[in-house]
């Protein structure tokens, strides 16, 4: 989803995939994830000039093990 006005775009996403890459400390578990995160954009003469984004990270560990559900459902 997108919306913007003047120099200004938002943009939530939505990705789907499968864990298939190890982290530090983790192998590849081969679940499928589920990951959230929102854009904030600035264009500037067409161009992007400011980029900020926040994603669901948490969500993404809790998925594949790093941080207990439980914990996760806690904050």
């Amino acid at each position: 989803e997108m919306i913007g006005e003047g120099e200004q775009v938002a943009a939530r996403w939505t990705a789907k995939g499968t864990h298939t890459v190890s982290l530090p400390g983790l192998p590849a578990t081969g679940k499928s994830v589920v990951l959230t995160g929102l854009m904030l954009i600035t264009i500037l003469n067409g161009k992007i000039a400011v980029n900020r984004e926040e994603w669901d990270a948490l969500g993404l560990w809790s998925q594949i093990g790093i941080i207990p559900p439980q914990l996760k459902n806690a904050t």
